[in-house]
């Protein structure tokens, strides 16, 4: 959850809160036995590593007993700061036996996550899926850990949350209404209240403190007599509830992540959060005697405003696709859907997400093999091979077509609504990059790619606002690029000729 923080009309700071972490005690998986390293007591060592160039390492307890917990810390509007901890999630899957996330906002009285739709094709590999799923956390679409989900079929997503501390909501006027009655208390917590919210581009939040502080001028409040108008009192009402809610949510994650290694796992917890989460969190990991390292994304160190999800963020908030302009996001839409967090149930991200898969997997089996010339429709690919609940790909359409000096591969498709009825027909035509190499299937490999999409997301002002860039073309994973349209005039029409 993100608050956005104005001051007279312009956005001065988010409140980022966001928590996941790794409880040991949880799952079908023997974290004795995970892949890679399990934790030596070494823990200076393990954050260094995690976080080598990508990240780094701030407050550090060896002191207490169990496993350590990692406060890896986020700006959830910055789509680096989710890069980055994907490239920490990723090195610590690796190397040190993380096979558990649980996430904030996946909630413990909600129906659980289903990923495998991600990995239906019989062919997928590590890569494949790793193409794909990378440009779906570049567009900001999804977050770290289901980065990780998307990718690795031994991640075990968990619910840290629940409903009644998630779903608490900031009426429009509240944080106004706080900075009206701060004024009329005057000296002393007035002024400190007012002195705290200018101070939010440089220093977090803390949810607890807020709370205490909020706690504090409301008994002044009521001990000076002051009457707010009605709305102003709601709105006032609306801030502190929002601040019970956030601090005892710290309080239901924290119970959480202690709780993760209470069978006496071998592998480090990771506590995923925001920084307005950081002080609380780490007062309770104190207070039970357990060993912690603060880890900090260098785009959020840094306070990096380039690759911010700015314009369209309250579209995540309101359930929808932060790229939601172009035809191809049109016709996603078409078919219905909604976007909580986290959005890996949701038939918007699936049918986004297989067309994607699909493609290139279409793409590189025809134009990265010998299955071109003289061969035809399909090409070896069974019937409805690429058919889900939502799509349905006629194989038999497909054929290659020239573009210039190279080779594309033409499809048509249907998109089913979600309300019920025929699916509507679509087209789409791919190539493959001219520079297309293999990509291994290690963590070194996928870090790469990662490291690749960081850049990417690091060159942009803003989150583009549709998948298609200022050509038309659409990056669906890896080396293949796509035109979409809605006949296959259309995307006959479109050049594929990638500059590189």
């Amino acid at each position: 959850m993100v608050i956005p923080i104005f001051r007279n009309g312009t956005r001065v700071a988010f409140l980022s809160l966001v928590v996941f972490a790794f409880p040991g005690c949880r799952s079908s998986h023997d974290r004795t036995h995970a892949a890679g390293k399990v934790w030596n007591g070494e823990l200076k060592s393990l954050s260094q590593n995690a976080t080598h160039d990508i990240a780094v390492v701030g407050r550090t307890s060896s002191a207490g007993v169990g496993a350590p917990v990692l406060v890896l810390e986020e700006i959830h509007d910055s789509r680096p700061s989710l890069i980055e901890n994907a490239i920490v999630l990723t090195r610590l899957h690796a190397h040190y036996g993380v096979r558990e996330i649980a996430v904030e906002g996946y909630l413990q009285d909600e129906p659980r996550l289903d990923a495998s739709w991600f990995n239906r094709l019989p062919g997928s590999t590590l890569s494949s899926r790793a193409e794909v799923a990378v440009r779906l956390l570049k567009e900001g679409e999804i977050s770290a850990p289901e980065f990780m989900v998307l990718v690795y079929p031994d991640i075990e997503l968990l619910p840290a949350e629940v409903g009644s501390e998630y779903k608490v909501t900031l009426r429009d006027g509240a944080l106004q209404a706080a900075q009206e009655l701060a004024q009329r208390v005057g000296t002393g917590k007035g002024k400190e209240f007012t002195e705290r919210i200018d101070k939010l581009q440089t220093e977090p939040i803390s949810a607890e403190d807020e709370l205490k502080m909020a706690e504090e001028l409301d008994e002044l409040r009521v001990s000076k007599n002051i009457v707010l108008p009605t709305q102003s009192l709601l709105d006032w009402q609306s801030w502190m509830g929002f601040w019970r809610g956030r601090a005892a949510g710290n309080n239901t994650m924290a119970d959480a992540v202690l709780l993760a290694s209470a069978d006496g796992g071998v592998s480090p917890v990771v506590l995923n959060s925001g920084v307005a989460h950081t002080e609380g969190l780490i007062r309770r990991l104190r207070n039970a005697n357990r060993p912690y390292a603060v880890i900090t994304p260098l785009a959020v160190r840094n306070h990096e405003e380039k690759g911010q999800i700015d314009r369209y963020y309250s579209l995540r908030e309101d359930g929808k696709s932060v790229k939601p302009r172009g035809a191809f996001m049109d016709a996603i839409y078409a078919a219905g859907g909604k976007k909580p967090q986290p959005v890996i149930n949701r038939p918007w991200l699936e049918v986004n997400g297989l067309l994607y898969e699909f493609t290139e997997e279409i793409a590189t089996g025809i134009l990265g093999s010998s299955l071109q010339g003289d061969a035809k429709a399909p090409y070896g690919f069974s019937p409805g091979q690429f058919d889900t609940q939502w799509i349905q790909i006629d194989t038999k359409s497909i054929e290659t077509v020239q573009d210039g000096d190279r080779r594309d591969v033409v499809f048509s498709l249907g998109l089913r609504p979600i309300q019920g009825g025929a699916p509507k027909t679509y087209w789409m035509k791919a190539t493959l990059d001219s520079n297309a190499g293999t990509h291994g299937n290690d963590a070194d490999s996928i870090e790469s790619l990662l490291k690749d999409v960081l850049s990417e997301a690091q060159s942009e002002t803003d989150a583009p606002s549709q998948a298609e860039d200022s050509a038309g073309i659409i990056h669906v994973g890896g080396d293949v690029r796509a035109v979409f349209g809605s006949t296959k005039e259309d995307v006959l029409a479109k050049s594929l000729h990638i500059q590189r």
